[in-house]
């Protein structure tokens, strides 16, 4: 089996979990819940040492697991952040 993979599409493992214990990775689009209770849907990236959620405001760490939920990622939803 050749599979190969697209390396630009490899993301880091943030070392969290969604609330259905799937694996968050840099790239992936979270729904998730803000410190206001606004619903949101945003990107991990990865900038100035940590994982945040769409820009370097929302630290992904300072959020549980429980508020963010895997619905895609940018290379096969990009859609989804529209």
């Amino acid at each position: 089996n050749n599979k190969r993979i697209d390396e630009r599409t490899l993301g880091q493992f943030t070392g969290m979990t969604d609330k259905t214990g799937k694996k968050i990775f840099e790239g992936d689009i979270i729904k998730w819940i803000d410190s206001d209770g606004n619903n949101r849907i945003d990107k991990v990236l990865f900038s100035n040492g940590g994982f945040h959620l769409c820009n370097i405001y929302y630290n992904i760490g300072g959020y549980k697991g429980n508020s963010l939920e895997v619905i895609g990622n940018i290379h096969d939803n990009p859609d989804l952040l529209k």
